[in-house]
């Protein structure tokens, strides 16, 4: 939805700046996430570098980590509020703290199962939406009309922006997810080092395809919806037809909030294990850590509210929480 916005008022750029994503994600599969699996008692990022580096470099990487997952928990927030004001005219505050409550309610009790099971769901229900949305377009006025409606700004090669914005965002996007806590567990709790690799590996390929439609589709859109706060999912009512819209729109929703769940459970393992041991000093304390976990994840969850409400854009406010990461991974 953030890069189809950005892509409507800067164009392609933005496509090849997403970009970074995928090829640090392609690299990390390669060369990372099997190295990862020789930590075989580590949970966490920080478990991995308190290994490498001593307790205090736990301790700093746990606290990182904490803050990123916060923070992208309310980035995600600020775009299922957008999403709830524009379809249903809800305000856009209360569509964040709606959604968020709700995200914080099963996370707290339905743990990393349930939030596996659902991303599988809706990962086929979009792989089929979003693609159909480029479809309907071509069908309605042809791909070649569409094209000669793409602003003269959207289809310059910098889209407005300096060589150096350029590469400052390529490289805030490069090293911004790498590693991601979210990320992590899921190579840590891969079936062996194949696994981890073809996990992120696919991961960084299908993105590549994924980024190309979702710009698409704020590029061709731009000259037609041009007083749209939301291009993505102006076109997506738009063009889609009413019962698939429906569908698309409740995935969609549901699909936002599950990707705060997953970093609602990265933080909380993060809090439990790099700050308290819960997860390393034997059964006594591994039972309490369900409860902490609980509490915690309402915590946070509580943080990134607030965030969501104070940055302009989805992607500003990944942006912010890139800057934070980026560093660490540069200092190691």
């Amino acid at each position: 939805m953030g890069l189809a916005n950005k892509a409507a008022a800067s164009g392609y750029v933005w496509f090849f700046i997403f970009l970074a994503f995928s090829l640090q994600t392609l690299l990390v599969g390669y060369f990372i996430a099997p190295r990862l699996r020789s930590f075989p008692k580590a949970y966490t990022i920080g478990d991995i570098m308190g290994y490498r580096y001593g307790k205090l470099v736990k301790y700093i990487s746990g606290a990182l980590s904490i803050l990123l997952c916060a923070g992208i928990v309310g980035a995600i927030a600020n775009a299922s509020g957008n999403i709830i004001h524009t379809v249903f005219g809800i305000p856009f505050i209360w569509g964040v703290v709606i959604t968020t409550i709700v995200v914080i309610a099963y996370t707290t009790y339905g743990g990393i199962k349930v939030g596996i099971i659902t991303d599988v769901i809706h990962f086929v229900i979009m792989d089929i939406a979003i693609p159909s949305i480029l479809v309907f377009m071509g069908a309605e006025k042809g791909l070649g009309s569409l094209l000669q409606q793409i602003p003269a700004n959207i289809s310059s090669s910098s889209g407005g922006l300096s060589t150096i914005g350029i590469f400052g965002l390529v490289l805030s996007f490069f090293l911004g997810e790498t590693l991601l806590p979210s990320y992590t567990n899921r190579a840590l709790a891969a079936k062996d080092d194949k696994h981890a690799k073809i996990i992120f590996s696919k991961t960084g390929l299908f993105s590549i395809i994924l980024f190309f439609v979702c710009a698409s589709i704020g590029a061709l859109s731009a000259s037609k919806f041009p007083d749209s706060s939301n291009i993505y999912l102006t076109a997506i009512k738009t063009y889609l037809p009413v019962g698939f819209y429906g569908l698309v729109i409740a995935v969609l929703v549901n699909i936002v909030m599950k990707s705060q769940d997953s970093l609602l459970n990265a933080a909380s393992v993060a809090f439990n294990n790099d700050f308290l041991g819960n997860y390393e000093n034997g059964k006594a304390e591994q039972s309490k850590a369900p409860l902490i976990t609980r509490i915690f994840t309402v915590a946070i969850g509580s943080v990134s509210v607030i965030f969501a409400v104070n940055v302009p854009s989805i992607i500003d406010a990944l942006l912010i929480c890139y800057a934070l990461w980026a560093p660490r991974l540069y200092c190691r």
